[in-house]
């Protein structure tokens, strides 16, 4: 795993960045949704139970707020913070989840299924010929596909061969398909091997 991956690893500095400043948090949220794979494959329930949880604790605080006449206006600014962070937070979040089922599905077709033609993809993905060539440049520019190409010249997906670095000795090392937990792609892995999926970068189990 690359120094970058492990990088991206950790969300501790993402999530308190949320719970104490939203604003900054959601910065550096986007800005990691943009740029790391298997952070866009796998965190939209997390931000979606991050949303409520800060709309919950604006709104209680809110109402403890009325109920304590003694409260300051200051703890009620920083209660709707919180409220207006959550609501923030929302969208962004239900727009991480849509984009990871359909980059699913276009993995399921595209690895899984072995289609290269955009017409047939679009088809089977349920949308126009021109969109599925948006989404699909956007999977291989975020490295979901890395080393492909879209032809528009004949209207396909052009894929690399894959070469299996599995080597003992002289002799290569025996291989298995695993099936990725969280995009659903079929990686072809040696056996015995600890590996993480090559088209989420997610550990492999």
């Amino acid at each position: 795993m690359s120094v970058q991956n492990k990088k991206n690893t950790s969300w501790t500095p993402v999530i308190l960045w949320l719970i104490f400043f939203w604003p900054v948090g959601i910065y550096f949220l986007i800005r990691r949704l943009n740029t790391d794979k298997s952070a866009s494959m796998t965190s939209g329930n997390a931000m979606l139970y991050t949303s409520y949880g800060l709309i919950a604790f604006g709104v209680v605080g809110f109402f403890a707020f009325l109920s304590d006449a003694e409260a300051e206006l200051a703890h009620f600014v920083i209660l709707a913070l919180f409220a207006a962070g959550g609501i923030y937070l929302y969208p962004i979040a239900k727009k991480a989840k849509k984009e990871a089922e359909r980059n699913k599905k276009y993995i399921a077709i595209v690895v899984n299924g072995s289609e290269t033609v955009i017409s047939r993809i679009a088809s089977a993905a349920g949308v126009s010929e021109s969109v599925a060539i948006n989404d699909l440049q956007n999977m291989i520019d975020k490295g979901y596909f890395e080393g492909a190409y879209i032809n528009l010249g004949n209207r396909t997906i052009v894929m690399p061969e894959r070469v299996l670095e599995a080597q003992t000795g002289d002799a290569v090392a025996q291989t298995k398909v695993v099936a990725c937990s969280y995009c659903g792609a079929n990686n072809r892995v040696a056996v015995g091997r600890v590996s993480d999926c090559e088209y989420c970068s997610m550990p492999l189990k």
